[in-house]
């Protein structure tokens, strides 16, 4: 295993990309939404983030509990959670970051997309990345700009749900 893939395990190339850019700081809490078996934690973890994270499978959840558990046994079970995105039971304004990756395609609609992401950004610090909804016009599919308070703008775009 290389050195880099030990590090930062199998990590997606844009939570990389956000690191390397210094957006996502040491000493951020974190809540993954979406989490999955963890992959986008193991970096996270072992740099000792406040690491926060929900998926509605619980096999999931027990996986990221066991990661935790072994890179940071000082993080209470508790902080992984058994839940769907769009009723997250972290506070409002809780995480410096929210992380969710390979998740929102998964919603049946785009009513369900549009809950889900907002169960997400009600999650983010007032300070931290926000969003504006709105619809496309040439094929209504919801589009979001994330805006920061240092100015960066970044635009997600999601596919008709089919």
């Amino acid at each position: 295993m290389s050195d880099l893939q030990q590090q930062f395990g199998q990590i997606d190339i844009y939570l990389f990309d956000q690191l390397l850019r210094g957006r996502i700081t040491p000493g951020s809490r974190i809540v993954d939404a979406g989490c999955g078996s963890g992959r986008n934690l193991i970096y996270l973890l072992r740099e000792g983030y406040e690491v926060f994270a929900a998926d509605s499978d619980p096999t999931a959840v027990e996986r990221v509990r066991l990661l935790a558990a072994t890179l940071r046994p000082d993080l209470p079970a508790a902080n992984f959670r058994v839940e769907v995105l769009e009723e997250m039971s972290f506070p409002d304004a809780f995480a410096d970051v929210a992380l969710s990756s390979a998740v929102l395609h998964f919603a049946r609609d785009d009513a369900h997309f549009l809950s889900m992401l907002r169960g997400t950004w009600r999650a983010l610090k007032r300070r931290a990345w926000r969003a504006d909804a709105r619809s496309v016009e040439n094929n209504d599919c919801p589009e979001s700009t994330l805006h920061d308070d240092m100015g960066h703008t970044e635009t997600l775009h999601r596919s008709k749900v089919i």
